[in-house]
């Protein structure tokens, strides 16, 4: 708290839960507006919050009116298109924002996903001009049996 005041200042009566975030989500009887997820910016993705089971679970703890936010800025996967599969496996509508940062201190891009059961949502969003649909390829959606992080590998050509 003497270094890190956010929580502390912005949402000092937040409930902190530890944990896997498909552990503790599962454990919740709690629906809430907005889920950010953020974890997939590491130089390693957790496939176990990427297949249809989790985002089933995190569609779950949503509103039906509610959306999920992904931040999956990463130097070496591109987890867009298993998102969009996972989106559209399970009725739900998505979009993307790549934004080109000017700030080399603070990385090169950021990427993020939403999605959302509400069409509306989804069309007030896309609105504003900064949201591309994020469409499925139809390949394979990654299951709790199934994934394959080869196909989510950046190919660098330099």
């Amino acid at each position: 708290p003497a270094l890190f005041t956010y929580m502390s200042e912005c949402a000092p009566d937040s409930e902190t839960f530890l944990g896997d975030a498909r552990v503790v989500l599962a454990q919740q009887d709690v629906r809430y507006d907005v889920l950010y997820l953020d974890a997939y910016s590491s130089d390693s993705i957790p496939m176990h919050l990427l297949t249809r089971e989790a985002i089933a679970l995190y569609r779950n703890r949503v509103t039906d009116q509610g959306a999920l936010v992904f931040h999956i800025t990463n130097r070496y996967y591109d987890i867009a298109m298993p998102l969009a599969r996972l989106a559209d496996d399970l009725g739900l509508h998505a979009a993307i924002q790549t934004k080109h940062m000017t700030d080399k201190s603070v990385g090169h891009t950021s990427v993020v996903v939403v999605m959302s059961p509400d069409k509306a949502r989804f069309d007030a969003l896309r609105a504003g001009g900064q949201w591309d649909p994020l469409k499925s390829d139809g390949q394979a959606v990654w299951t709790d049996d199934f994934a394959n992080p080869l196909s989510a590998l950046r190919y660098f050509t330099d």
